[in-house]
């Protein structure tokens, strides 16, 4: 039996000044000619009343598509500015013949909250540019469904460098993918040759600060809640400097609460603010920005143990 949820989802800018609403047709139980994924269709024009009801007029069906990923992603006016970017770099990355494979494509409001200096680095750098549009796609078919199944795997992306990694709640699904978080807002939207996800940042380059990272993401809290004290968290509000901050995830400090309760009380309680910025100390590279591939490239060229002075 055809099981299929009617959502009607308001996409409004990042200045909050002018909106549009789409409505997506999720089939959450389907069948070999109709299989799950989602149909989405831009509402033309709403609220049309008549005598037994109202009428909402759409640009397309609601029917299973029969076009490609590079199809649905050339037609979808939300996705434009990601389609641009690959249409501009088709001698690097070929979507056209490709016979399974998924998008995770930033919203056009996800360029826009960008930090804009350093997208304008990425867009006169070539290869950076292949290598950021790269980050969000990979090869196979790859649903909500998949990620369900198992939250911890992860998938190599077309870069072959970096993976993307997810966590799912029933919430929503978050992806992570160069150091960004990003949310799926419309899943499985489904094509012949596999699927598109819409997500709400750019895959690559970063748009929060340390500060804000550590604020917003749950696993991160027990670290963030430690750096109050002191006000050793407000150093990474501006972008006066750059750091490079190794994070213990909430997991790593249960590890300490189970070995060390007392010590971990202690540290959490506030008795001892001097040893907690001292310890937060061995974890930050101040004014300096590595990747791990940059630390594991210096330490391979010195057999000599290194340091940084702002460690």
């Amino acid at each position: 039996m055809l099981k299929t949820l009617i959502v009607v989802k308001n996409e409004t800018s990042h200045d909050q000044q002018s909106y549009e609403l789409e409505v997506q047709s999720n089939t959450r139980v389907g069948y070999p000619d109709y299989p799950r994924g989602v149909v989405v269709a831009k509402i033309i024009k709403p609220n049309i009343p008549v005598r037994n009801g109202v009428v909402h007029l759409i640009g397309n069906p609601l029917i299973v598509n029969k076009k490609t990923v590079y199809q649905l992603l050339e037609q979808n006016p939300n996705l434009r500015q990601f389609s641009n970017l690959i249409n501009s770099n088709r001698r690097d990355i070929q979507l056209f013949d490709v016979s399974d494979l998924s998008l995770f494509v930033p919203n056009n409001e996800a360029f826009k909250a960008i930090n804009q200096v350093r997208y304008s680095m990425i867009l006169n750098t070539p290869e950076k540019l292949v290598q950021m549009l790269k980050l969000h796609i990979v090869s196979g078919k790859v649903n909500s469904e998949t990620i369900f199944q198992d939250p911890r795997k992860s998938f190599v992306t077309w870069d072959q460098k970096r993976k993307l990694h997810f966590t799912a709640t029933t919430q929503n699904i978050t992806v992570v993918g160069g150091g960004v978080n990003a949310t799926i807002v419309t899943a499985d939207i489904i094509a012949k040759n596999g699927y598109i996800h819409v997500i709400n940042k750019v895959l690559g380059i970063p748009s929060n600060t340390i500060y804000e990272m550590l604020k917003s993401q749950h696993g991160l809290s027990s670290t963030f809640r430690l750096g109050t004290q002191r006000g050793y968290n407000n150093q990474f509000i501006g972008m006066e400097k750059q750091f490079t901050y190794f994070v213990p995830h909430n997991e790593a400090w249960d590890k300490v609460r189970s070995q060390f309760p007392s010590e971990y009380a202690k540290l959490f309680q506030g008795e001892h603010t001097y040893q907690v910025e001292k310890i937060l100390d061995r974890h930050l590279i101040v004014n300096q920005a590595f990747s791990l591939a940059q630390l594991e490239k210096m330490k391979k060229s010195s057999d000599a143990p290194w340091y940084f002075s702002g460690l």
